[in-house]
């Protein structure tokens, strides 16, 4: 009797060691996919971003339309003010 339930005990311990192996891959496979978007996404903003700077959108007095590709970027990466997101982010500090 006794060799049994150290069996059973056994396949317990390798049946919850197995789900828990499990859970960690589906969390990281989960965590991989949501960076590659983020990444694609932030290459979208920064190219649109050049764009509207290229343009003259960050010039003062200046009304220029924010592109399509810059405020769909802008909501995937949670963007809520986008033109001035996009001339911040060109501005430099001297000392």
């Amino acid at each position: 009797m006794k060799g049994i339930s150290l069996s059973i005990n056994v396949i317990i311990v390798l049946v919850v060691g197995l789900i828990v192996l499990l859970a960690l891959l589906v969390m990281f496979m989960g965590s991989v996919n949501p960076g590659g978007d983020t990444m694609k996404w932030q290459s979208i903003w920064n190219a649109e971003c050049s764009k509207y700077i290229a343009s003259g959108g960050c010039d003062e007095g200046k009304n220029v339309p924010i592109p399509t590709g810059m405020s769909e970027a802008g909501q995937n990466l949670g963007i809520t003010d986008y033109k001035t997101t996009c001339c911040r982010s060109t501005t430099t500090t001297t000392t």
